[in-house]
């Protein structure tokens, strides 16, 4: 009888350690559909994609940076696809009076370094 109560105790105490391990996990860390790059200097751009009217999509490569200019506006952004999403919406990450109100799907592909693993 004795060692039921032992087992118990540490059975709970592990899932406790658990607990608080994930806790402080997803505290510190940056979830991935957050982390869509970082903004970046003219002077880093790579390229530039101009962005007309009718737009729906840009493709472009992770760690690419690039220089997007909104035909409609004449305003422009730099962005560095230092990210592993897939695809996110475009507006998420452009400032507030570029873009506006036009929806752009930008689709990372892998960087050729992380294709071949080196």
């Amino acid at each position: 009888m004795k060692q039921k109560p032992n087992r118990t105790a540490a059975l709970s105490g592990l899932v406790f350690a658990w607990t608080v391990g994930l806790a402080g996990q997803s505290a510190l860390a940056v979830p991935v559909d957050q982390d869509f790059g970082t903004l970046s200097e003219e002077a880093n751009a790579e390229r530039v994609i101009k962005i007309a009217p009718d737009a729906k999509w840009v493709n472009v490569t992770e760690d690419e940076t690039v220089k997007f200019v909104d035909e409609t506006s004449g305003k422009s952004f730099v962005w560095r696809f230092d990210t592993i999403v897939a695809v996110f919406d475009l507006n998420r990450v452009a400032p507030a009076d570029v873009l506006a109100g036009h929806q752009v799907k930008a689709y990372i592909a892998k960087s050729y370094r992380r294709q071949n693993n080196s």
